[in-house]
């Protein structure tokens, strides 16, 4: 137990194949998303109404927001992981009975086909998540894993639903352009992120076809910001590039970072925590840190924690 005050086991830290909605898509490094509503839970006293990840990925903290019944804002570069994120964010049950007939959803002419039919027929309330939904059924079902409306039915209406929606965008966390299309009220916020580890930090490879996809419904829907970085940025650089944008739009809560070693096993949670302090010592404050040693195949996992304002 570190200065938190939260217990985790490599056990308790990976996801659960069976919980309903985020077993849509789990990535490799995904985290349960019972360990991340613990973790939020003990920052209660902020008083958060909103939960933000700017690195949404897979959406675990997506469905960390819906298990607490909050708002999700999520920004993520890949268009087809920000409609996952979207997806386990803002889904209803009656999203499901909106979807086309899934059988033939592992054909790649049956994505652009299902969502010309449901910008066509659905309500544009309702469109962006419903279209969401259809990238997260032809991914399932060219990766062999097809998945049909009962089941995403059943599992919509075994979570709760937030009790206001929220926003996922796709684009890239240190830009001040995403930041502004993301656009979250300013109410207390839960920032809980994992920023890039190093270039082997896992990556989708999906289909051209459902990227395509899923790049132009987010645009069609006004949730496609195009800015782009080049080469990936290390872990500090990355990570302080964001929480400059943060700051601008966050104005109270806490922020908690996850941080495993880069590729040839080096810590960078003393020069991060540094920087933070030297550059932005004014509105993030009060840190944490929590260990866990010999967590994972990269070295020991850590949860650094601040206070926004």
């Amino acid at each position: 137990m570190g200065e938190l005050g939260y217990r985790i086991d490599r056990t308790a830290y990976l996801p659960d194949p069976d919980e309903p909605v985020d077993r849509w898509f789990q990535a490799s490094n995904a985290s349960n998303v019972r360990t991340t509503v613990g973790v939020l839970a003990l920052l209660r006293e902020v008083g958060a109404r909103i939960v933000i990840d700017p690195f949404a990925g897979g959406g675990s903290t997506a469905m960390a927001a819906r298990l607490r019944c909050q708002p999700f804002y999520g920004i993520e570069m890949n268009p087809v992981l920000a409609c996952i994120s979207l997806a386990k964010a803002e889904g209803r049950p009656h999203h499901a009975q909106l979807l086309p007939d899934l059988r033939d959803a592992d054909r790649p002419e049956w994505l652009p086909a299902a969502l010309g039919g449901i910008s066509g027929r659905v309500a544009p309330q309702d469109a962006p998540t419903v279209a969401a939904m259809a990238v997260v059924a032809a991914l399932r079902a060219t990766d062999g894993r097809p998945i049909d409306r009962t089941t995403l039915h059943e599992d919509l209406t075994a979570t709760p639903s937030p009790a206001g929606p929220g926003r996922t965008v796709c684009g890239d966390a240190v830009s001040e352009s995403a930041w502004k299309l993301l656009d979250p009220p300013e109410l207390p916020a839960l920032v809980y992120c994992s920023p890039p580890f190093g270039p082997s930090s896992p990556s989708l490879g999906a289909p051209p076809a459902i990227r395509q996809g899923a790049a132009e419904l987010l645009g069609a829907a006004g949730l496609f910001c195009p800015d782009g970085r080049g080469p990936m940025p290390g872990y500090t650089d990355i990570t302080m590039g964001m929480l400059h944008r943060m700051v601008r739009h966050v104005r109270r809560g806490a922020l908690v970072l996850e941080h495993e070693p880069d590729d040839e096993g080096r810590s960078a949670v003393a020069p991060l925590m540094a920087r933070i302090r030297d550059e932005l010592g004014d509105v993030l404050h009060s840190p944490l840190v929590d260990t866990y040693p010999a967590f994972t195949d990269r070295g020991p996992f850590t949860l650094i924690t601040h206070r926004i304002r």
